[in-house]
């Protein structure tokens, strides 16, 4: 059923990456233009927090893979061991992409604290990488690149979804006046991009799933843990569908109305979805060290 150490730092990964993109497009599509230098001045150190993690997060990663590639212990993998897992086709240069992006957005949110079209760019590329370290960074050919763009099309929209979240939970512990009426404003704003995020997310979700599985797939698959855990992340991805619905239709035009309970209500009910949705991270960190062949 995997490894657990590799795991923990894939979501690790995922996590970091997915929040430092969300979080960072977020003014784009969120907010008005006149509140945009201010946000992104205020989750300035966030994002470098975030930065810190995913890089830890990177070295960590090379370190277990070297392992488990070489059949080393943990201890014993030195700089032979790292140069020859840089040195896969595919792998290593996505690492390396990772860090050089890294770099830019950390120098990027020291100069230009207020701007967003660097970290932006920056945290897209980072998180983008990827998709060379699960199955889709195995296929080959045309039907490869394939694989490719529709997993980090599936990074890029769930990292917009995870930080639109984290953003919203940031507005609801503002107390400062005005806080009220800037979260129902990004919330609003951001039902068509939301409807954008779930078709995208389940468009390229199936597109990886018959990718990996062939078409048409084997029975004998339903049976392997790779397939009951992809079946229990779309049990946990239905009530955040609810929970987004309920959000749109209800507590949002509760808050626009300055109901008194719309405020808490609106706070448990975005903290239970981004619960689901780190839990739905943590599965596909999971999920990526499986194959669908093993029972």
């Amino acid at each position: 059923m995997g490894d657990p150490l590799a795991a923990g730092v894939r979501f690790a990964l995922y996590a970091s990456l997915g929040l430092l993109f969300g979080l960072a497009i977020f003014a784009s599509h969120g907010l008005p233009s006149g509140c945009r230098p201010a946000w992104q001045r205020s989750i300035g150190p966030l994002l470098f927090s975030l930065v810190l993690v995913a890089s830890a997060a990177s070295v960590a990663g090379l370190y277990v893979m070297a392992s488990r590639m070489l059949a080393l212990p943990l201890r014993s993998v030195d700089r032979e061991a790292l140069g020859m897992v840089l040195g896969l086709p595919g792998l290593g240069a996505a690492f390396r992409v990772r860090g050089a992006a890294l770099a830019l957005l950390t120098v990027a949110l020291f100069l230009a604290p207020t701007r967003a079209v660097l970290p932006v760019l920056a945290s897209a590329v980072a998180l983008a990488t990827l998709a060379w370290f699960g199955h889709a960074g195995a296929s080959e050919g045309w039907m490869g690149w394939l694989h490719l763009g529709s997993t980090v099309l599936h990074l890029l929209s769930a990292g917009l979804w995870a930080g639109a979240l984290a953003a919203f939970l940031l507005l609801v512990a503002r107390r400062r006046k005005g806080a009220r009426a800037m979260l129902a404003g990004a919330l609003g704003r951001f039902h068509l991009t939301g409807s954008a995020v779930v078709a995208a997310l389940l468009a390229t979700g199936l597109a990886n799933a018959l990718l990996i599985v062939g078409v048409p797939p084997n029975p004998s698959i339903l049976g392997s843990p790779w397939a009951q855990l992809m079946a229990l992340k779309l049990a946990v991805f239905a009530p955040m569908l609810g929970l987004a619905a309920l959000n749109r239709f209800l507590l949002v035009p509760a808050l626009a109305a300055e109901a008194a309970h719309a405020p808490r209500q609106l706070g448990y009910s975005l903290r239970l979805e981004f619960g689901l949705a780190l839990v739905i991270l943590g599965l596909v960190a999971w999920i990526g060290l499986l194959s669908p062949m093993e029972v």
